[in-house]
């Protein structure tokens, strides 16, 4: 039998933090915690225990992303919850943001979201969960790259 994994990104602090804690109640072999942060990862698997492994990747980074698509082939898991809440941001004028701090974000909460989603679904199987959590920024980015078509038909991530 398959093991049952959770993929939680941004799973160090905050939001992601909580969710992996409250991820652990289900029936769950394995929670595959995302965060940049290294050792705040290290206390989460202390604080949670042995189900939860630890990855330190930047998913704004294309090879970090095909790292994680090749630990998907290679320990073959169902993937049972894709929870999607890896976020950057700092605040400020736009002017005072170089190009490629704002590729990096879009990148991040854009790019890392769909790329994600894309690499989990050949792995989830009836019941499994996809939840995308983003900034209110989000839309814009949308409508401007005009990807609103993935969330006005959500019936392209149910699974059946």
């Amino acid at each position: 039998m398959r093991k049952q994994v959770a993929i939680i990104t941004g799973a160090s602090g905050g939001i992601g933090r909580e969710f992996t804690r409250l991820v652990l109640r289900e029936n769950i072999d394995e929670i595959w915690a995302i965060a940049r942060n290294r050792e705040k990862l290290d206390a989460l698997k202390k604080d949670f225990g042995d189900k939860i492994i630890a990855i330190s990747k930047d998913l704004g980074d294309a090879d970090a992303m095909r790292s994680l698509a090749d630990m998907l082939r290679t320990e073959n898991p169902v993937v049972a919850y894709l929870i999607n809440n890896a976020g950057i941001a700092r605040m400020g004028l736009s002017q005072d943001f170089p190009a490629e701090e704002i590729s990096a974000t879009l990148s991040v909460h854009c790019y890392a979201m769909a790329a994600l989603c894309s690499t989990c679904i050949p792995y989830m199987e009836k019941g499994s969960r996809i939840l995308n959590i983003s900034s209110v920024a989000s839309p814009v980015l949308i409508r401007m790259w005009d990807l609103k078509s993935v969330w006005l038909r959500p019936k392209l991530l149910r699974l059946r």
